[in-house]
């Protein structure tokens, strides 16, 4: 069973023309003491230069981060719960786009979850058809459709965004429900403004109408007026 869960503040990114976005990740503690990891953010480059590792990654043409320091690095966001990530037990990827997958390497040899579609793949998408880096060696799981993992914790297959792409039904003691969308739905306004394929919008729907069925709360993956509401780690919901 689930006992506690803590959002990361993983960066705030500026797409141009556009929005502001938060970027998340997620730690969610056992009634057991087990700590389990969904996404891990920019890769270490990004803390001691956001720039030019935007650079190099091809990522300045789409937009900025903004005031992205040390701080918002995947190690220095555990430590503010007392973790490493030596501590994780198992590494959960919703997708392997450059803002969830920049830390996998340093997961070698560890537990990570994800779809077996973009396990399949020669290396992460990561960001316009290129990646500094590829699977490392370690203990994978691949799931292939909606999987119970554990008690309180449900994986749901969302394809659309990517054809892997996975969401996460969570169960907390106070909270109750807790359904974390990821990228299956980017914002609240995806609904008025429309969705990048009719799959996306598929299964925004399914996750969207699963929520309201279930009387879970829906965390977008990159809202913004959500993001500025959300209690960041070291806080958390239980």
């Amino acid at each position: 069973m689930l006992a506690r869960l803590y959002v990361l503040d993983l960066g705030l990114f500026h797409i141009h023309d556009k929005r502001t976005i938060g970027i998340p990740g997620y730690v969610l503690r056992t009634t057991d003491d087990r700590w389990l990891l969904i996404d891990t953010g920019f890769r270490a480059d990004y803390a001691s230069n956001a720039a030019l590792a935007s650079q190099a990654d091809g990522l300045d043409v789409f937009g900025e981060l903004l005031g992205y320091g040390p701080h918002h690095s995947l190690p220095v966001q555990l430590s503010a719960i007392g973790l490493t990530i030596g501590d994780i037990s198992t590494l959960f990827l919703s997708h392997t786009h450059i803002d969830h997958v920049g830390w996998l390497p340093q997961f070698a040899g560890k537990n990570i979850v994800m779809h077996a579609s973009e396990r399949a793949l020669a290396e992460p998408l990561y960001f316009a058809n290129r990646s500094p880096f590829g699977f490392p060696e370690a203990n994978y799981t691949l799931v292939t459709g909606d999987t119970e993992w554990m008690h309180g914790l449900r994986i749901l297959h969302t394809p659309g965004h990517t054809p892997g792409h996975l969401s996460f039904e969570i169960d907390l003691p106070k909270t109750g429900g807790v359904l974390l969308a990821c990228d299956a739905i980017n914002r609240a306004s995806e609904f008025a403004e429309g969705f990048e394929n009719a799959q996306t919008r598929m299964q925004a729907e399914r996750v969207r109408d699963r929520a309201q069925a279930g009387r879970s709360w829906l965390v977008y993956g990159h809202d913004p007026a959500q993001w500025s509401q959300l209690h960041k780690a070291p806080g958390y919901y239980d």
